[in-house]
């Protein structure tokens, strides 16, 4: 949902700025590390690439459950990325 909603107020390198940073203050005020910019930049680009093909006319809500429907389950991810290959 912040996801959609960065996108649809600003430019894709502003909207991954802000949750860049908003994703950097939430973990550290919980003390947690793991800030994976490879998970963050694959998850705005998706969701760009979602929010271009959808269709005219859909509200935040609808925009945000269709991305929704487009991820099969939490270890969807999966398919494109691999703890392997990308280290940051």
């Amino acid at each position: 949902m912040v996801a959609v909603s960065y996108l649809l107020e600003s430019s894709f390198d502003e909207a991954l700025l802000r949750m860049r940073t908003g994703l950097k203050a939430v973990l550290a005020r919980n003390g947690i590390e793991g800030y994976n910019e490879t998970i963050t930049v694959f998850w705005m680009r998706y969701t760009k690439s979602i929010l271009s093909a959808a269709t005219a006319g859909l509200t935040q809500a609808e925009l945000t459950n269709l991305l929704l429907s487009e991820c099969s389950g939490p270890w969807w991810i999966n398919e494109f990325y691999s703890k392997r290959v990308a280290h940051f």
